[in-house]
């Protein structure tokens, strides 16, 4: 039986964590962290940004990538908690991302996904893998998504459990995911102001290197460097000043 408070207690547990992750992840962004995941040759073709504007885009992009692989982790850790406290299940120990629990007398296993993939399709490998897995052991394989609404059909013998439907398969029990999960998800991604002032700070300084770096000195993107500094041809640590354009004269 889930008790409230050994949940509750879990919860803030992990939104500790989640701060702590975003902590560590201001600290740690830099230029070359910004260059792994920008398409010079995408963004020339764009109208005309300004540095700053092209900071604030990439810290953006870098921000929402690291926080999906954020949830993942959290809602994960959050699954494995409830299945435990629920009826003994754990993480399993054939799959990574996945649960193991016993329900009157039939064996789950349970990948858990985060949410739903925009591409169906892309989920194929993952359920290939699930249900070859289940298979080898007699098990039922399910497809869990912590969080969404769906009303995918089974596919083969693969299962699907999408939002409160999962919650209540690895709970054993209903009004979970409107008491705890949507409550937990919401408080997780909720920026404080804390967070907003700091990154502000970090995209201000950023933005301030990439101008001393790949900057003219009119202030137009020198974007041949820009590709030069992606493709690993220049040193990230002291790259140097920009020639000025042939109109500057």
């Amino acid at each position: 039986m889930i008790r409230h408070d050994e949940l509750s207690a879990t919860c803030s547990q992990l939104l500790t964590q989640l701060r702590e992750l975003r902590a560590d992840w201001l600290g740690d962004v830099g230029l070359p962290e910004l260059a792994d995941i920008c398409n010079p040759f995408l963004l020339m073709g764009r109208p005309a940004v300004s540095a700053p504007q092209l900071v604030a885009l990439l810290l953006d992009d870098l921000l929402d990538a690291s926080e999906e692989e954020w949830a993942s982790q959290l809602l994960m850790a959050l699954a494995a908690r409830v299945v435990w406290l629920s009826s003994g299940g754990r993480r399993s120990t054939i799959l990574g991302n996945a649960l193991e629990f016993e329900r009157n007398g039939q064996e789950y296993l349970v990948v858990v996904e985060s949410g739903l993939a925009r591409n169906r399709h892309a989920k194929w490998p993952v359920m290939a893998n699930l249900v070859a897995a289940a298979a080898a052991r007699n098990t039922v394989p399910v497809l869990g998504v912590c969080c969404g609404e769906s009303t995918c059909a089974n596919a083969g013998n693969c299962q699907f459990a999408v939002g409160e439907e999962f919650w209540h398969l690895i709970a054993n029990r209903g009004g979970l995911y409107a008491q705890f999960v949507e409550p937990f998800a919401l408080a997780a991604f909720r920026h404080d102001g804390d967070f907003y002032q700091r990154k502000a700070g970090l995209e201000n300084r950023l933005a301030w290197e990439f101008m001393n770096a790949f900057c003219f000195p009119d202030g137009a993107i020198a974007w041949p460097r820009v590709v030069a500094f992606k493709s690993g041809s220049l040193a990230p640590a002291t790259p140097p000043a920009c020639p000025a354009p042939a109109h500057m004269g």
